[in-house]
């Protein structure tokens, strides 16, 4: 039987083959990029998986809180 951090180890690198073999199996079957409209603004990569990819900057996808939650206009405040 092997010892815990062994496992953990065995199944973090089957992870990351499997990833890779995925994303080179995704990247190689597109055949035309689509054209972005407007470049995205980038932050560092702070996720566990992307480090484990080797990214090191992911796009800032985020969206501000007033459009996640759908507020069509900004509250204002009588002083």
């Amino acid at each position: 039987m092997t010892a815990p951090p062994t496992k953990l180890r065995l199944a973090l690198e089957d992870a990351k083959e499997k990833l890779r073999d995925s994303i080179h199996t995704h990247s190689s079957s597109e055949s035309t990029p689509v054209p972005q409209a407007s470049p995205k603004p980038k932050r560092k990569a702070q996720s566990k998986l992307n480090t484990l990819l080797g990214k090191s900057e992911v796009e800032d996808g985020r969206l501000s809180l007033f459009q996640r939650v759908g507020v069509s206009q900004r509250p204002t405040y009588d002083l």
